[in-house]
């Protein structure tokens, strides 16, 4: 199976929202998405009950 997604489409998606994330993949055993944070600012999720993997793409982060 082949999983393709395109970034620039969720971050259209963040900005046309007025949001900060958006989910591509919601399954039972997986979900993930794209968060986007500028300088400074905190993820106010609350913690989830499965791991969560973080990818930045620009800038740095922990």
């Amino acid at each position: 199976m082949k999983l393709e997604y395109h970034l620039d489409t969720y971050l259209e998606k963040i900005k046309n929202n007025n949001s900060y994330f958006q989910t591509f993949i919601n399954k039972d055993s997986l979900a993930a998405g794209i968060l986007v944070l500028k300088p400074g600012e905190e993820d106010t999720q609350i913690p989830h009950d499965s791991d969560e993997v973080y990818y930045v793409i620009s800038g740095n982060g922990f």
